[in-house]
């Protein structure tokens, strides 16, 4: 049962693929998918015809019972 799994998924229809970047600890930017890919339970890119999906599933706490 994945009821306590957050699923994002996002379609990116342009070329190339993401690029997950070492952050710099100067740097201003640069830093999302490698927050996103380090915190995510799972994270993946799955290629299609005419771009991609970058997915990342985030297991979360059960709400409290009644």
């Amino acid at each position: 049962m994945d009821s306590n799994l957050l699923k994002v998924e996002v379609l990116d229809s342009g070329d190339g693929d993401p690029e997950v970047r070492e952050p710099d600890v100067e740097g201003c930017g640069g830093r999302g998918l490698y927050l996103v890919r380090e915190l995510a339970d799972e994270f993946g890119v799955i290629d299609h015809s005419l771009g991609k999906t970058v997915r990342a599933v985030f297991k979360v706490a059960a709400p409290p019972g009644p």
